[in-house]
């Protein structure tokens, strides 16, 4: 409990005995003595206080954003993340985690019925990007760099064109982001018997992406170990019925 609050609470507590000491001063006669309860008094109603139901606290994981690998749909959609399904995807649900983070606009998840969840994005909108994606590559690094303090530095950073063109005229960058003819990011990946990463996680990304010439966002995710499992899983359902 904070200061402020006990503070607040102890000086709630004084003004209540000050003023009932006030009113029981009001109430002795100049002899000293008690004056009588007048008719309108015995009949002043006492007003209840409705008791207020104790919030249930939001249950938080170690995991990024406050979740974990193979946390169930149930669970999900219930009092952790706000999970909303997808219309156009039954293993894709907008979320709302129990830890959010600032400068991210949206989240999402992705689980199956076997696998719980297995993979969280966060997305961070860049409304106003020149031709060559100055705004957009510089919150991919701001992003990253946030990253890199919990997880360490990046294991790798992609910074290319698959085309000459674009690699001879970078003021083409948007274009090429929205062709998807270049890459530019960062990823942690857990590797047997070198670099590992906590809470399950395979793999993290910070990429930049284009949905317009001037506009973009930047993606954050977070792949667990259960990802390889929760695909084969979500091909299994989508071929069932072929």
């Amino acid at each position: 409990m904070s200061k402020i609050f006990i503070l607040s609470a102890i000086f709630a507590f004084l003004l209540i005995g000050c003023g009932d000491n006030r009113q029981k001063n009001s109430e002795t006669s100049q002899s000293g003595q008690p004056q009588a309860a007048t008719k309108e008094d015995e009949h002043t109603p006492v007003k209840e206080i409705a008791s207020q139901p104790p919030e249930i606290p939001i249950k938080t994981y170690d995991g990024p954003l406050g979740l974990a690998m193979g946390i169930g749909i149930n669970e999900l959609s219930g009092k952790i993340a706000s999970a909303k399904q997808a219309e156009s995807n039954p293993n894709y649900y907008t979320i709302t985690p129990p830890k959010s983070a600032p400068g991210f606009d949206r989240f999402y998840a992705v689980a199956t019925e076997e696998d719980g969840v297995c993979k969280i994005v966060a997305i961070s909108e860049v409304n106003v990007v020149n031709d060559t994606g100055d705004q957009l590559k510089s919150r991919v690094n701001e992003i990253a760099e946030m990253v890199e303090l919990k997880y360490g530095k990046a294991h790798k950073k992609y910074d290319f064109a698959r085309q000459d063109v674009y690699r001879r005229n970078p003021q083409f960058f948007m274009m090429a982001l929205k062709e998807d003819a270049v890459t530019y990011g960062f990823d942690w990946v857990t590797q047997a018997n070198k670099a590992t990463l906590p809470n399950d996680l395979e793999e993290i990304n910070v990429f930049a992406n284009a949905s317009e010439m001037s506009k973009g966002w930047v993606s954050l995710g977070y792949t667990f170990k259960n990802f390889k499992s929760c695909q084969a899983h979500i091909k299994k359902a989508k071929s069932a019925n072929l």
